[in-house]
């Protein structure tokens, strides 16, 4: 009862409440596609049941969309889907983990990304319904639009909560100045463990081992993400994903 209240108030202050999936699949592009329609129906309807608005925006774990996917989302009428992360560094250091934990004898419940995704515009585009990591032309575009998760241009290196969390304010400034030159737009993505360090009661010392990023105090966390902010509201407007879809489509854009 307490989510379900938490999101009806940020509905009500103008936040947008999208998919995530709703048993949360990492593999989910391995699955079958009646299986993954199947999927995204519940989640849409759970949420729709219990906050009173239909999503129109999906996520998928762990990043692992592919064209399957979007063609489903597309047909499902969802308006936008924002899991592309054309990231290499965030990929290579997932084939390390992944295949540690292997060797440890404890899989990891994830799976890895397509690697066409290193491939994908790096600003919102509407993806051809033949590759998701293309953008469409008039005939192919499939009706949705995909919102790359934020990297610098160029260097494709993260601006995500665990990166900006991760610096100084000197860090913060400096990544700022290098994802302000050609953007237009930045996804900011960031999970709740982003506000969160060791000293959290519901933090467990295992966790603390594997996550890093627990290790840096919430004060120096909130620093950065303050900086960040402040920097961000001089030259941008803050939107929802939807709001943007919704700009996009009236410029006719592709």
């Amino acid at each position: 009862e307490a989510v379900v209240e938490a999101l009806q108030n940020a509905i009500q202050l103008g936040h947008e409440v999208a998919s995530h999936s709703f048993r949360h699949p990492y593999n989910l592009r391995d699955w079958s596609i009646i299986s993954i329609a199947e999927e995204l129906e519940l989640a849409s309807k759970t949420i729709q049941e219990t906050l009173g608005v239909l999503p129109q925006g999906f996520r998928t774990p762990g990043y692992n969309i592919d064209t399957r996917i979007l063609r489903i989302l597309a047909e499902q009428g969802y308006q936008y889907d924002s899991s592309v992360f054309p990231c290499p560094p965030y990929y290579s250091a997932k084939a390390v983990i992944m295949g540690a934990m292997y060797l440890a004898g404890s899989p990891s419940r994830s799976s890895m990304t397509d690697p066409k995704a290193l491939l994908a515009p790096i600003q919102a585009y509407k993806p051809s319904r033949f590759a998701f990591h293309k953008r469409g032309n008039q005939e192919d575009a499939l009706q949705l639009w995909e919102f790359p998760i934020g990297v610098l241009p160029k260097l494709r290196l993260p601006v995500i909560g665990t990166s900006v969390g991760a610096l100084s304010s000197f860090g913060v400034k400096t990544l700022y100045r290098l994802f302000q030159r050609g953007q237009k737009n930045l996804v900011f993505e960031m999970h709740a463990i982003d506000a969160l360090d060791q000293t959290d009661r519901e933090i467990q010392t295992d966790l603390v081992k594997k996550q890093h990023d627990l290790r840096r105090s919430w004060a120096k966390k909130k620093l950065a993400f303050s900086t960040f902010f402040s920097l961000i509201n001089k030259d941008y407007t803050f939107a929802t994903l939807l709001e943007m879809t919704k700009e996009l489509e009236s410029n006719n854009s592709i």
